[in-house]
């Protein structure tokens, strides 16, 4: 296993997490139904495998099959892997909603395996029966500041297209664009030089060595984004991955073990 596993999916996986401050964003929508979407949020965080059948109730097929890889009944039955631990979120902004459907940019914190990480995407949520559910993930649009360097990142079913001379320096921000017909995410981690990368995807096993850097997604086809580091990358060898399952596949194989992956070296 390469990295933590599905990265959204992670995010899916260790649920969403109880809202914290930030409820900015000037959406349309009534008082109500800002309240009971971001009510929504906050149960979908606290559940955790024991809440199963009240989980299933809050999310829609959409998301059970396009981002968590499971159906509604696999879920079920391995609700300790779909559900998940709880997380904390520490900001919520952006919050929009315009008749029966709803977004809101969250960023939260979460564990796995000991370590601790941040995650910042969008949610998309519907109602429907007046029932808000989650309906949808994408990722988060972080503006690239001013001076830093653009590389363009295609995602395409299964590839990451980019001029690796343009990432030699480090100091630079990607531009993603999702061309490909399936939704997909950027995982950005640093790794060892003498790192089989093939065989380290294909083993149950974490690799030494190993250091998350930075997320972003998923992107839906036709979406855009960003992914925008705090300071340049240090000189070493990088890999991208997308972990999200293959949504034409039916075993749900990871995008990643279907060749999505790249890698590049800072100097």
């Amino acid at each position: 296993m390469l990295a933590r596993g599905l990265v959204i999916s992670t995010a899916l996986v260790v649920a969403l997490a109880g809202l914290a401050a930030a409820c900015g964003g000037d959406g349309e929508g009534s008082e109500e139904d800002r309240a009971e979407v971001e009510q929504t949020i906050r149960d979908l965080a606290a559940y955790g495998a024991e809440d199963i059948d009240a989980f299933l109730e809050q999310v829609t097929d959409n998301v059970l099959d396009d981002f968590f890889g499971f159906s509604r009944e696999e879920c079920r039955q391995n609700a300790a892997d779909c559900v998940g631990e709880p997380s904390e979120v520490t900001a919520i902004k952006d919050l929009k909603v315009s008749g029966d459907e709803a977004e809101a940019e969250l960023t939260f914190t979460g564990e796995e395996e000991g370590e601790s990480f941040d995650e910042k995407f969008r949610v998309l949520l519907i109602k429907e029966e007046g029932v808000w559910k989650l309906d949808g993930f994408a990722g988060a649009n972080e503006e690239i500041p001013e001076g830093v360097d653009v590389v363009d990142l295609e995602l395409n079913e299964f590839s990451f297209e980019f001029d690796t001379q343009k990432t030699r320096g480090g100091g630079f921000a990607f531009s993603i664009k999702n061309s490909g017909d399936q939704a997909h995410e950027v995982v950005l981690v640093k790794v060892p030089e003498d790192l089989d990368i093939e065989a380290a995807l294909e083993s149950e096993d974490q690799p030494e060595g190993v250091e998350d850097i930075a997320s972003n997604g998923p992107f839906p086809p036709g979406d855009e984004g960003t992914l925008v580091f705090d300071e340049p990358l240090e000189p070493g060898r990088y890999v991208l991955l997308c972990f999200l399952p293959d949504s034409e596949d039916p075993e749900g194989t990871q995008h990643a073990n279907k060749g999505m992956w790249a890698e590049f070296t800072v100097e």
